[in-house]
């Protein structure tokens, strides 16, 4: 393996280099690359490669924004095909490849977002700020019991009178 930090790399080597070692998995989201280990390079040959970071919160950020980029590319080829077929009134004549290629790529889609999914939830782990579902539903329920201890205190006491 390249080093990419080679100074004696020329720009696309050192690019080649970075690429190779992230798993050339990087897609472009504005103007920089993505890669699915948390990995990030400017679009510019001689802007910053960045490694996946040690802080976990902001690598699954750049995970996470690696896989919503893959899955709306996805979908978006998922439709093509399928409106392809819809508008093609001969697409029938060839049913079971048409029916192959588009659950195909169902698949791919499915199997995308059980990706992002997961680096959601790996996320969700290591943020600080998040609350797990079961302990919203655990402050909801706590919220309730303690207003209708509120509620049967206020009637206990209007129903003191003099």
């Amino acid at each position: 393996m390249i080093d990419y930090t080679d100074p004696d790399l020329q720009t696309w080597e050192r690019i080649a280099a970075f690429d190779e070692q992230h798993g050339k998995t990087g897609l472009r989201v504005g103007n920089w690359i993505y890669y699915a280990d948390g990995a990030v390079r400017d679009v510019n040959p001689q802007g910053a490669l960045q490694e996946p970071l040690p802080n976990l919160v902001e690598r699954y950020k750049c995970i996470i924004r690696h896989f919503e980029e893959k899955l709306r590319l996805k979908v978006n080829e998922f439709d093509a095909i399928r409106n392809g077929l819809l508008a093609n009134e001969n697409g029938w004549a060839n049913e079971a490849e048409n029916k192959r290629r588009l659950t195909a790529c169902q698949q791919s889609v499915r199997s995308i977002q059980k990706e992002l999914d997961n680096a959601r939830a790996e996320y969700n782990k290591h943020n600080p700020r998040h609350v797990a579902p079961n302990e919203v539903k655990r402050r909801a329920e706590m919220l309730a019991m303690t207003a209708a201890r509120r509620r049967r205190f206020r009637d206990t006491i209007k129903a003191i009178e003099i």
